[in-house]
């Protein structure tokens, strides 16, 4: 028996969703079929986590993000409000005939405000910057940015820049 606390009401928890210890729901959240959260993961209210979705320990996960079917999201990531995910980059009426390609969320990644990712995988030590579309993957210890995403520099780099911005 996992031991996870439910700090709002109306929830929608499928029962096959497995909730790893010292995690914490809001309100409003919708956790799909067979999907896996991890332990010490904060979801804030109105996120829907759907069917076979995976969530490694300690992410936080803000709100009205939406994971669609099959997201893998790694351990210690940070995924601001609004957002989502998709597995397939043209919709159609015809759902049996398209290829679907689930996004993968690396380790250590952090998504800006609003980030939508389209069939696409983000690299362990990313960071993609508020609004950005990311249409392809990215490699590991980057930073995008941007609608279509693009490089903007190093993860190292990125970190020098905010070791600099907390000195001044």
């Amino acid at each position: 028996m996992t031991n996870y606390t439910i700090r709002g009401q109306y929830n929608e928890i499928s029962e096959s969703a497995v909730i790893g210890n010292d995690t914490i729901l809001s309100s409003f959240d919708f956790i799909g079929r067979n999907a896996i959260i991890g332990k010490n993961v904060h979801i804030a209210n109105y996120v829907e986590i759907n069917s076979d979705c995976k969530i490694g320990d300690n992410t936080s996960i803000q709100v009205f993000t939406v994971f669609n079917s099959n997201t893998v999201v790694g351990k210690n990531c940070l995924i601001a409000g609004h957002v989502a995910t998709t597995d397939e980059k043209y919709p159609t009426p015809f759902t049996d005939m398209i290829k679907r390609i689930p996004c993968k969320i690396g380790d250590n990644v952090i998504l800006g405000e609003g980030v939508k990712l389209i069939c696409c995988n983000v690299g362990d030590n990313s960071v993609v910057g508020a609004g950005a579309v990311i249409l392809k993957d990215i490699p590991p210890n980057q930073v995008w940015v941007g609608n279509p995403a693009k490089f903007l520099m190093t993860r190292k780099e990125y970190d020098q820049k905010q070791k600099e911005f907390l000195i001044d």
